[in-house]
């Protein structure tokens, strides 16, 4: 895939693959990045169908005997998350002084649209690749929901290994032999995210998960019956889908273009922004997942004039409103040390006063009765005193 265009290792690739093709009992199974490379790749250039139309050709197999394997992350913010956090580890962010942050010059940076749309359009996007598979040639589709492997504590290359290459396994679904082996990067902990959105909210992270969650929406009815295609270990892929996939907001989300605008509003670094609260204002919350982790609550919310050319001026109070009800954290920490302060600074004060009042009891003893003055006890005699 990746030397596609060197005809010496494409060679023996195809010269490998036809001398093994006669022990096979299901077929040729071929998965792997590469093979998001598929669609509307204006980066890169690669051409996934091709190579396996290559691979199809030269060793005579039908299109029915060969099987694709994708992987759904879920939540997809995590799969966003890890492209983003690559790039940072990779040292291919340099933190031009023209963007904020990291993540803004990720996403906003015009240098490199074409590689984050790409991403959008294939990687990010697997029930578009998956319908691309089926539609291209007849193949077969596997689908793993990440996800659900976790839940089921299995691993990834043992779920590959029983279910579809169909290898000698433990009834707890383990290859045989390798139970709990494992060299993949697909186990997923609960620990802090090691890059998480530093510039996003905890509110903007659910808004991207919403974002990407309803664009695979759009595939549910075309893949859910078709007779190539199955999901392994699905857990929870769709629930968060509205009962029709008829709105408008969900149907525009198939084009990229229109996704990775709505994505960029949040950073506001596009020409045409969306307001995200008014576009998701009738479709439920994305509630079954804590997102928390991906966000570690240090954005600001910073107010952004936006040009109105409307007389009726209802644009700028709409956004008006939104940056009045767009509430930053650490606002809040700020409200409760102000009101601490002035609880201390009150119970200080009356503690003074009590303070006061008690010596005055003391010391004006021809007022209260209680005892002399101390000025007078000095000039007296003890024994008058006892």
């Amino acid at each position: 895939m990746i030397d596609y265009d060197d005809q010496n290792v494409q060679t023996k690739i195809i010269d490998t693959l036809v001398n093994h093709l006669d022990t096979s009992s299901r077929g040729l199974v071929m998965g792997g990045d590469e093979y998001d490379r598929v669609g509307n790749t204006i980066w890169s250039n690669r051409n996934a169908i091709k190579a396996i139309s290559d691979v199809s050709a030269a060793t005579q197999i039908a299109n029915e005997d060969i099987t694709i394997v994708l992987l759904y992350e879920h939540p997809r913010v995590e799969q966003w998350l890890s492209i983003y956090t690559h790039k940072i580890t990779a040292t291919e962010i340099d933190n031009d002084s023209n963007f904020k942050d990291a993540y803004e010059e990720f996403l906003c940076n015009p240098d490199t649209y074409d590689e984050r749309f790409e991403t959008l359009e294939t990687a990010m996007n697997p029930f578009k690749l998956a319908t691309t598979y089926l539609k291209a040639g007849g193949y077969n589709v596997v689908m793993i929901d990440l996800d659900g492997v976790r839940d089921a504590g299995l691993m990834i290359e043992h779920v590959i290994g029983c279910e579809v290459l169909g290898g000698t396994c433990s009834n707890a679904g383990w290859l045989d032999t390798l139970e709990s082996e494992s060299f993949m990067k697909y186990q997923k902990s609960d620990d802090e995210a090691a890059h998480p959105f530093h510039s996003l909210t905890p509110n903007d992270v659910q808004d991207l998960e919403r974002l990407l969650r309803l664009r695979d929406c759009n595939y549910q009815n075309i893949l859910k019956d078709h007779p190539n295609f199955r999901i392994l270990y699905e857990k929870s892929i769709f629930n968060s889908c509205p009962t029709t996939t008829n709105d408008v907001v969900v149907t525009d989300l198939q084009d990229t273009t229109k996704l990775f605008n709505a994505i960029q509003s949040q950073k506001k670094c596009n020409n045409d922004p969306v307001s995200l609260p008014i576009m998701f204002e009738n479709i439920l919350d994305v509630d079954d997942t804590n997102l928390s982790k991906y966000s570690d609550g240090t954005a600001n919310v910073v107010p952004v004039v936006v040009e109105n050319n409307d007389e009726s001026g209802e644009d700028d109070q709409q956004m008006s409103e939104e940056i009045k009800n767009e509430k930053h954290p650490l606002s809040y920490v700020i409200q409760i040390v102000f009101a601490s302060t002035i609880l201390l600074w009150v119970g200080f004060m009356l503690r003074v006063q009590w303070k006061k009042n008690r010596d005055s009891k003391y010391t004006q003893g021809g007022v209260d009765g209680i005892m002399p003055s101390i000025s007078e006890d000095r000039n007296r005699p003890i024994s008058e005193i006892m």
